[in-house]
């Protein structure tokens, strides 16, 4: 399912009843984690950039993953400690583990929101879900987000507002 966001300011009260219960509310801090594949194209030379940004702050739970195995045994560590939001951030193949790994192990009891960082060499699924931009921004304003700075948006998916707009 393709996710777009729009701000809640502009959003009608027709799209806003058509997304109930698919929005996050829009102010207030989340608890987030990020996956980071370490061998992923980007991350390779990047890395210690992402590591700079994470730094201040504490209270986001970070984990390298580098197969299907460790995906899923980050994900049931973030799970045990009540994340909210997972960050992906890794290529394709990082992408599709977690996926399966949500989908398959369950590791939490509601599903997190995700975001997608194009943190890979091609990145095809984060460009087909409108995510652009370098890692290491795209993960500022994750964080930034999380911590209820930043745009004031929400996720809704695809056919729910018009006037659709994809931020990264």
């Amino acid at each position: 399912m393709l996710y777009t966001t729009t701000p809640t300011s502009v959003m009608s009260e027709a799209d806003r009843a058509s997304c109930a219960g698919q929005l996050l509310p829009v102010r207030r801090t989340r608890r987030v984690g990020i996956l980071i594949n370490p061998k992923s194209g980007r991350n390779r030379d990047g890395l210690h950039g992402l590591l700079r940004v994470l730094e201040p702050y504490e209270t986001a739970v970070c984990q390298y993953v580098v197969g299907p195995a460790s995906v899923a045994a980050a994900l049931a560590a973030m799970a045990a400690q009540n994340v909210d939001v997972v960050g992906i951030c890794g290529g394709d193949g990082t992408v599709q583990a977690a996926l399966t790994a949500l989908l398959h192990n369950g590791p939490f009891t509601v599903l997190p929101s995700l975001a997608l960082i194009a943190g890979g060499t091609t990145n095809m699924t984060a460009g087909d879900v409108g995510m652009e931009g370098k890692p290491i921004q795209a993960l500022e304003r994750l964080l930034a987000w999380a911590e209820g700075r930043g745009p004031d948006r929400t996720t809704c998916p695809s056919g729910g507002p018009a006037g659709r707009r994809r931020d990264g």
